[in-house]
């Protein structure tokens, strides 16, 4: 189970992701295909 926190952001991504990849790799989903930046939140 996740526990989310209110003093955090999370983004949601509707498409599909390899969850095996690393935080880098994750966070460069976020960048490129969601136009959000991951150290804004």
């Amino acid at each position: 189970m996740l526990h989310l926190s209110t003093g955090c952001r999370y983004f949601y991504y509707n498409g599909m992701a390899d969850m095996r990849k690393g935080a880098y790799s994750l966070s460069g989903l976020v960048g490129n295909q969601m136009n959000q930046d991951v150290l804004s939140g």
